[in-house]
Parts: C-alpha cells; structure tokens; sequence
C-alpha cells in the first residue's frame, strides 16, 4: 500500500507528503528526521488515504500539494470533524 498523509504542527502549519511505509514515516516526523518539516514540530497524523498503487497515491498528493479545491475541500472536512 502507498499513502498519503497530513501531518498538523505547531501553529496550524500544515505538512502533506506520501510515502509506502507510514509508521516508519511518521517517526522520522517526530525524530526531525524530515528536511521539509526538522524545525517545525511537534507533529500529529490527521490523515491519511490508502492506495494500492504508487502512481495513485502521488496523483493524489500533487493534487493536494496545488492548494485547489481538493485541497480546500479536505480542509473544510477536517475542520468540521474536529469541532
């Protein structure tokens, strides 16, 4: 399986990425392990999608990583569960 995954940090930044092992991944989040996001932690997994196949799954995040409406529209859910 390939996922994509959001991570939230300290003062609501926001970090998207994709990877084949995300309990691997997430730990060299917390361990600043991670150029993109070493300074900007602590980090909490609010998401992640499922993907059988690698190419889906970096379609997926490219599209999030675009900031369009499929960026919103996870935005917006996320922000209605967390209420």
């Amino acid at each position: 399986m390939h996922y994509v995954y959001v991570l939230s940090g300290q003062g609501g930044a926001w970090y998207i990425g994709c990877t084949a092992d995300l309990r691997t991944r997430l730990l060299l989040h917390q361990k600043r392990r991670v150029l993109a996001t070493k300074g900007k932690g602590p980090w909490e997994l609010v998401y992640y999608e499922a993907y059988r196949y690698q190419t889906e799954a970096f379609q997926r995040e490219r599209s999030l990583k675009q900031f369009g409406g499929a960026y919103r529209q996870l935005r917006k859910r996320l922000a209605e569960e967390r209420i």
